[in-house]
């Protein structure tokens, strides 16, 4: 049954409802199952038994995982205020959930899912994907990638790589020449980034760490902390150092993660403090057009009339 490259619009039948409905009650483990055996027949794969990573292997051992979630509005955080409120909102689920069509037509319902515990060293390929109220949409991502996009995060990451640091301190060194040093502690805080990445344990930070090690990145910070000590070095020589130290780095990133690094809500950790490779990515209504429009992930749409007959019992 191929997928579709448009949008559903589809009137369902009485059980076909009752399918879609039923998937969004079922908890969590029901849920991996039904996309589980969603990928299985759509593909031709085989369900894996015991304890693996991996959920389903083709014809030729390939081992693939699935993880998909379901979209329904972010809830407000809970306080003693609002507990009434959404305990009385919950009692009907279905007000929840969110259409596809129905977000692309609103243009400002919020979301965020999140596809986590991804172990990219246990599995050759994932599908992912969501399933909205009126259609599933199905993506397909290697492990290479996955591993390579983890790896782009340790350096061009907005939140916990060096880089916004970096950037920072370009902007105030060019609006401050004469005044580098005031910014020493930033230079230490890339310095200490770096060298976080350089002893961390997570798996997904082994090309990283020999990014590091290769191109010696942390003794140019090391040595510009003791050059902004220095009293005889004057200010602008100082500035001049910094800058371009700055400027190696993130040309380093540029040239190295241009295409990598351009993965929105990504994170190689799947919690503070995990030395596990066990990685997360967040999909939600700022990113998806990224993954749909940009990613080059996106295998299209499927109807839960499609699905309905997908999962036609083989006796």
């Amino acid at each position: 049954m191929p997928l579709s490259q448009v949008l559903h619009d589809l009137a369902l039948s009485e059980d076909e409802r009752k399918l879609r409905d039923g998937i969004f009650n079922l908890n969590t483990r029901r849920f991996g199952k039904v996309a589980e055996f969603m990928i299985a027949k759509l593909f031709s794969y085989e369900l894996v038994s015991g304890q693996t990573n991996y959920d389903l292997t083709d014809q030729n051992g390939v081992k693939i995982e699935v993880k998909f979630s379901r979209v329904e509005y972010t809830e407000d955080d809970m306080d003693f205020n609002n507990c009434r409120k959404i305990c009385i909102e919950n009692a009907n689920p279905v007000s929840r959930r969110i259409g596809y069509m129905d977000f692309v037509k609103s243009g400002n319902m919020e979301f965020d899912r999140n596809i986590e515990q991804i172990k990219a060293y246990e599995f050759d390929k994932m599908y992912y994907g969501l399933f909205f109220e009126d259609q599933i949409a199905i993506f397909l991502i290697s492990s290479d990638e996955l591993k390579d996009r983890m790896t782009a995060q340790f350096f061009v990451s907005p939140q916990k790589s060096p880089k916004p640091c970096v950037e920072k301190t370009v902007e105030f060194v060019l609006n401050n020449p004469n005044s580098a040093r005031k910014i020493k502690d930033s230079v230490i805080k890339v310095k200490s980034k770096l060298q976080e990445i350089a002893e961390t344990n997570n798996r997904y930070a082994d090309t990283a760490k020999e990014y590091i090690a290769s191109n010696s990145m942390i003794t140019p910070w090391q040595n510009m902390i003791i050059d902004l000590e220095t009293s005889g070095l004057s200010a602008a020589h100082q500035g001049d150092r910094l800058l371009n130290i700055c400027r190696e780095y993130l040309n380093f990133c540029e040239e190295e993660f241009a295409v990598t690094g351009n993965f929105p809500n990504i994170s190689p950790f799947q919690h503070r403090g995990n030395d596990k490779a066990e990685g997360q990515m967040h999909i939600n209504n700022l990113n998806l057009r990224w993954h749909i429009e940009e990613s080059g992930f996106f295998c299209g749409w499927l109807s839960y009339r499609d699905l309905y007959q997908l999962l036609e019992p083989n006796v």
